[in-house]
């Protein structure tokens, strides 16, 4: 990408091309038939929505979806309409990592057991932290990096971050 300064660069995939990964993911190694499209009302869940509704639309794969604000703290319509609605996976779009650990634990808590896919928030350390992994079996997100990735390339990636700089990638 040329934006135009030798001095800028981008380093971090987009949310675009995030939420792109994570519904591919979820539809086509899944075999998802019905998901579900859970987003919140802002520019990030409504743009990453829409890019989950065009790939479930050109895969013909069947979608239910729901919306929810930033501040809202109760999801349990929205997740009996899709526990309703039969869907088989869940495609999770919010941007706040709290929102994560409240829906995981209302799925469970109302029986929607199926496999979730969300944005890089989900899998924070402060989003896991408040999740008991029964909640969220199976699940996945697109992101970044995984600090906890044991891998040699990503290990020495993490370490030589942090001696350059002085501070964690991910403070949290």
């Amino acid at each position: 990408i040329d934006l135009g300064n030798k001095w800028l660069f981008r380093v971090r995939p987009s949310d675009a091309i995030q939420a792109e990964a994570a519904v591919k993911h979820l539809i086509d190694d899944t075999s998802a038939k019905k998901i579900g499209i859970f987003y919140s009302n802002d520019e990030m869940g409504a743009a990453g929505a829409e890019i989950a509704r065009t790939y479930a639309d050109a895969n013909g794969v069947e979608y239910v979806e729901e919306s929810h604000t930033t501040t809202d703290t109760d999801f349990t319509t929205q997740i009996l309409k899709f526990k309703e609605a039969g869907v088989d996976a869940m495609f999770i779009w919010t941007p706040l990592e709290t929102i994560y650990a409240t829906v995981a634990r209302q799925m469970y808590d109302l029986g929607l057991d199926v496999i979730g896919a969300g944005a890089p928030g989900l899998i924070t350390t402060s989003s896991i932290g408040n999740m008991e992994p029964e909640w969220i079996e199976g699940w996945f997100a697109a992101s970044d990096i995984i600090i906890s990735n044991p891998d040699q390339n990503v290990q020495d990636f993490i370490n030589s971050y942090k001696e350059k700089y002085g501070e964690d990638i991910y403070p949290d």
